[in-house]
């Protein structure tokens, strides 16, 4: 658990920091239609991710960053993949934000800063089976201002990605 509330470091580094700015090297592996494979090394161990930006964008926000959904996969721990949200904003404290699957699984992660997580292991399983068979998954969520947003991202590629992932990242 303790893991879900440090900053998702590849995912960041894929927006604002370049890669040899810090000891994290990360690498592109694939594209996978809407979703790529990374990897990154933090001189100790290998660990991969997958990611997707979002195809539409709403909401009444004037302006915020690139928002973007990473499935992580922790080496030490099996089955023990991580999904997280990072919307481009900082989270309303205490909030839920709310992803759905093709309109019909839901799921509510919680947040901490510019980050969203589900509660545990077997809520990220369950979200990872309804993404490996949907089409669509929407992400809405509130900024720490008050306004809201609702991302919809393509899965398409999604079960490929994370097949990659299994194979190049095993624990």
């Amino acid at each position: 658990m303790i893991l879900r509330l440090l900053p998702l470091f590849p995912a960041a580094l894929l927006l604002s920091i370049a890669p040899t700015a810090l000891a994290i090297e990360q690498t592109f592996i694939a594209a996978y239609r809407d979703w790529s494979l990374f990897t990154y090394d933090d001189g100790e161990q290998e660990m991969c991710y997958i990611a997707s930006e979002p195809k539409e964008q709403d909401g009444n926000y004037e302006r915020r960053g690139a928002p973007l959904i990473v499935v992580t996969r922790l080496p030490a721990e099996p089955d023990n993949d991580q999904v997280s949200v990072q919307p481009g904003y900082s989270y309303q404290d205490d909030s839920d934000v709310e992803v759905v699957v093709d309109g019909a699984d839901r799921f509510f992660l919680f947040t901490s800063g510019e980050y969203a997580w589900t509660r545990g292991p077997a809520e990220d399983q369950a979200l990872i089976r309804a993404m490996r068979s949907g089409l669509e998954m929407t992400v809405r969520g509130t900024s720490t201002r008050g306004t809201w947003s609702s991302d919809t991202y393509s899965l398409l590629g999604f079960t490929a990605a994370i097949g990659a992932m299994d194979s190049r990242c095993r624990p």
